[in-house]
């Protein structure tokens, strides 16, 4: 449950650690005007950037005019707005089907596996070779990985089950804390599994904290399209799950073709 009042606080308890007696319990603050706006001050102010996908195709595309022949350029830039158009449909395919309850299968836009392959290793070639995409690539990975740290700073309220006092500095719980937080429910999943009690895997307790926390800052509209906020992960264009267009346009700097939130394009 999303808190709604002033007074109300979210209870999150990490599924990984549901069987847990005494386990691990934090509370968020309820979502208020002001931390939207303090979130976006304290990512500007750790330097942390995302490029949305409209912004990595454009610079595609003039690293493919710079980097072949205009020919060339013609016939691959015409491939790779193919692939992202029907990235594009199906993403608002997806969007579409998790809002009237996600029932049935999911839906798929085909494209051969062959093109696209083809259209992976022309965006690792790209990225490759043009330094502005391998910056924006850079800027990327570390939004995703920092960004849910500094929404935790700013929505957690408390916590017990692990070893770590509270802290709160400016009205924002230390990165120092956040880390040993970190740590702690490191510890907690270690011993967890030294008594034979079954969890789901060591580190998922922090990251479902941190997902959590992301959740709570409830962007919408443009500001949700706009982010890399954590979604359930929809198909790409040739049918198999893995992740959004936006995402997909991410990995045009991956030497393989499994995807990742750290690299541009596809």
């Amino acid at each position: 449950m999303t808190a709604t009042s002033g007074t109300d606080q979210v209870e999150h308890r990490p599924e990984s650690l549901k069987d847990l007696r005494d386990g691990p319990v934090f509370w968020l603050r309820p979502m208020t005007g002001r931390i939207l706006p303090r979130y976006r001050h304290a990512l500007r102010s750790a330097g942390l950037q995302f490029h949305v996908p409209v912004d990595i195709r454009a610079e595609m595309l003039v690293a493919l005019a710079s980097l072949w022949t205009p020919s060339t350029f013609d016939a691959q830039s015409a491939r790779l707005q193919a692939y992202w158009d029907a990235a594009d449909r199906l993403e608002e395919a997806l969007r579409q089907w998790r809002a009237a309850g996600a029932e049935g299968e999911a839906p798929t836009i085909g494209i051969d596996d062959a093109e696209v392959s083809a259209i992976i290793d022309l965006q690792r070639r790209l990225s490759e070779n043009w330094p502005r995409l391998a910056r924006m690539a850079a800027d990327n990975s570390l939004f995703l990985e920092e960004s849910p740290r500094v929404a935790l700073s700013l929505v957690l309220a408390g916590w017990s089950g692990i070893d770590v006092p509270f802290a709160l500095e400016d009205g924002e719980v230390p990165m120092a804390t956040i880390d040993a937080i970190e740590k702690g429910l490191g510890k907690v999943e270690r011993a967890a599994q030294a008594r034979s009690i079954d969890i789901v895997g060591e580190g998922l307790a922090f990251l479902s904290l941190l997902a959590r926390a992301t959740k709570e800052m409830n962007l919408s509209g443009d500001e949700e399209k706009n982010s890399p906020s954590p979604s359930p992960a929809p198909s790409t264009p040739n049918g198999s799950t893995t992740t959004s267009s936006g995402e997909m346009e991410d990995n045009a700097g991956s030497t393989a073709s499994a995807p990742s939130p750290a690299t541009p394009p596809a």
